[in-house]
C-alpha cells in the first residue's frame, strides 16, 4: 500500500562503499569505510533534509538485493514503514506525536532492519533510528569529512603548509572551480560526475556529467546569474548551469557564430554583430553600441570597449546604455586607446609626458572610470598580455598594481598567468615566479602547485590525482 509521496531515495553502491542519496531535486554521494558507515551517511542527509524543512519525509532505500521504505522525521528519528501502512507522512506523524500511539510504540517487539548484509540498524519500540542517534535529544549522524593528508607529491605554493585539512580523489579533464566567496567547490570525481563540496570537504551535492568527458570544455565555473552562484558546464555547443546549492540545470544552445567569455561574474555570448546573456532560462539579446567590442558581463549588464578610448554598460532588463569616460591618471598625456577589460577593470594605454616612447598603463574602476593605479611600461610589453585580479593585486604584464592603496609598480620581464588570494602567479624569462602585494617576485620550484583557488581561506591544489587543502602557515 502506498505510505505517502516519495520525497527521497538512497541507492546503495554494489560494494557499499558508497550511496547516492537523492533530496530537493539534488543527487548527494556519501561514502563509508564499511557498509554501516555508508548508510548512516546516506541516513544522514536526509534526516537533515527533514530536519531544514521542519516536516517527515518518505525515503525509498535499496541495495543491491532488497528495496525499504522509510519515514525520515525532522528529530533525526527514521522509522521503516511496513508494507501495510496505509498512513501519509502527516498521519505517521500526527499519530506519532499522540500519547495513545506512544504506549503502542513502547509495547512493540524489539527488530532489526538490514539495509545489505553489512549493515543492520535498530527498529526499537516502533522507530528506526540511526546507530548512535538519541531518540529524545534528535542528534544527527553528519556526513563524514574527508581524511586530511600529506601534500608530498609537489612543492605547496608559497604561504602554504604541506598538511592538507581533507584531500578527494579527482579527475582534472575538467578543472575544478571554487566560488568567489570561498565557500564552494566543484570538482570531477572519479566516477565522471560533478560533485560540490563545501569548505570541509563534506559533498553538498553532485551529479551526474551531461556530456562525454573528451567533449567538455576545459574547466567548471562560478558565475552570477539570477542574482545567485550558478556553476557552468561547457560542452561543445551548449552549456549547462546548476544553482551553486544544487538543483535542476538550464541546458542553453550556442547560436552559430558565436563564443563564450567569461571575462566578467556572468556568462556572455557574442559573435561579429550580437550579444547574449542567459537570463530567465534563455538567451537575451543585448543592444550593445555599435562599434565597440563585447568583452564581458555581470548579472545585470554588458561591458562593451570603444578601443579608442570610452566603454558603456548595456543594462539586460531595458537596453539602456551608460557611457563611461576614463579619468587620466597623474603623469600621463592623452589617451592612446583600451587594452583589455573584465567586469571591475578596464586598461588603458597612455601618452606619457616625458617625452619618451614608452606609455604609462593604467588600471581603470570598470564602474566610474577613475584611474586606480598607473605606471610607465616598456612599449614592448605592452601588447598581448593578460589582465589577471586576486584579492586586492593584479596585474597587466609587468605592471602590478595594489587595487586598494593604487600603488603601481613594474616588475620587468613578469607575465602573469593567474591569481589565487592576494598572491599573482606568472613566469619571468620562462621561470616560474609568483608575486604579492610586497612587489618582490619569489622564484618557485618548477613543481609548485598553483592553487585553484581559495576554499575558506585554504588553497585548493592537485597532486597525485587528489585535491588537498592547504591551511596556510
Amino acid at each position: 500500500m502506498d505510505a505517502g509521496p516519495v520525497g527521497a531515495w538512497i541507492t546503495i553502491a554494489v560494494d557499499e562503499s558508497h550511496a547516492d542519496v537523492r533530496v530537493d531535486g539534488r543527487t548527494h554521494r556519501v561514502y563509508g569505510q564499511n557498509a554501516k558507515e555508508t548508510r548512516r551517511a546516506a541516513l544522514a542527509v536526509v534526516t537533515e533534509a527533514a530536519a531544514r524543512t521542519g516536516a517527515d519525509l518518505v525515503v525509498e532505500a535499496q541495495d543491491t538485493t532488497s528495496r525499504y521504505r522509510l519515514l525520515a522525521r525532522p528529530n533525526g528519528v527514521v522509522r521503516a514503514l511496513s508494507d501495510t501502512d496505509t498512513s501519509t507522512a502527516a498521519e505517521v506523524s500526527r499519530r506519532n506525536r499522540s500519547g495513545r500511539a506512544r504506549a503502542v510504540a513502547v509495547g512493540a517487539v524489539v527488530a532489526a532492519l538490514a539495509l545489505g548484509a553489512g549493515g543492520v540498524f535498530a527498529v526499537q519500540a516502533g522507530f528506526w533510528t540511526l546507530p548512535g542517534a538519541s531518540q529524545d535529544a534528535g542528534e544527527r549522524v553528519r556526513v563524514e569529512v574527508p581524511p586530511g593528508a600529506e601534500f608530498d607529491t609537489r612543492t605547496a605554493p608559497p604561504g602554504f603548509g604541506t598538511t592538507a585539512a581533507w584531500h578527494l580523489p579527482v579527475r582534472l579533464d575538467i578543472g575544478p572551480a571554487v566560488t568567489a566567496d570561498g565557500t564552494r567547490l566543484a570538482l570531477l570525481d572519479t566516477q565522471e560526475r560533478i560533485r560540490v563540496v563545501g569548505p570541509n570537504g563534506a559533498e553538498e551535492w553532485s551529479t551526474e556529467l551531461p556530456v562525454a568527458v573528451p567533449s567538455a570544455e576545459g574547466v567548471l565555473r562560478f558565475v552570477d546569474y539570477r542574482d545567485r552562484q550558478f556553476l557552468v558546464l561547457v560542452g561543445d555547443d551548449q552549456w549547462w548551469m546548476w544553482p551553486a546549492d544544487g538543483g535542476e540545470p538550464e541546458r542553453f544552445d550556442l547560436p552559430p557564430g558565436t563564443d563564450l567569455s567569461f571575462a566578467g561574474t556572468g556568462v556572455l555570448v557574442s559573435g561579429e554583430d550580437e550579444v547574449f546573456v542567459p537570463h530567465d532560462g534563455s538567451l537575451e539579446p543585448v543592444d550593445a553600441p555599435d562599434d565597440t567590442r563585447a568583452l564581458a558581463a555581470t548579472d545585470e549588464a554588458v561591458l562593451s570597449l570603444d578601443w579608442d578610448g570610452e566603454w558603456s554598460w548595456t543594462t539586460v532588463d531595458d537596453n539602456e546604455t551608460r557611457t563611461v569616460e576614463p579619468q587620466a591618471p597623474t603623469d600621463a598625456g592623452d589617451l592612446v586607446g583600451l587594452l583589455t577589460a573584465s567586469a571591475r577593470h578596464v586598461v588603458a594605454r597612455w601618452e606619457s609626458t616625458d617625452g619618451n616612447d614608452d606609455p604609462v598603463i593604467a588600471v581603470h574602476d570598470a564602474r566610474d572610470g577613475a584611474a586606480i593605479g598607473a605606471a610607465p611600461v616598456d612599449v614592448g610589453d605592452v601588447h598581448e598580455q593578460r589582465w589577471v585580479a586576486g584579492d586586492g593585486l593584479g596585474a597587466y604584464g609587468p605592471l602590478l598594481v595594489d587595487l586598494e592603496r593604487g600603488d603601481a609598480r613594474v616588475v620587468e620581464g613578469f607575465a602573469p598567468t593567474g591569481a589565487s588570494g592576494e598572491v599573482i602567479y606568472g613566469d619571468i624569462d620562462d621561470e616560474p615566479f609568483a608575486v604579492d602585494t610586497s612587489g618582490e617576485p619569489e622564484a618557485l620550484p618548477e613543481d609548485t602547485a598553483r592553487p585553484w583557488g581559495l576554499l575558506d581561506g585554504r588553497a585548493v591544489v592537485a597532486g597525485d590525482d587528489h585535491l588537498y587543502a592547504l591551511s596556510p602557515e
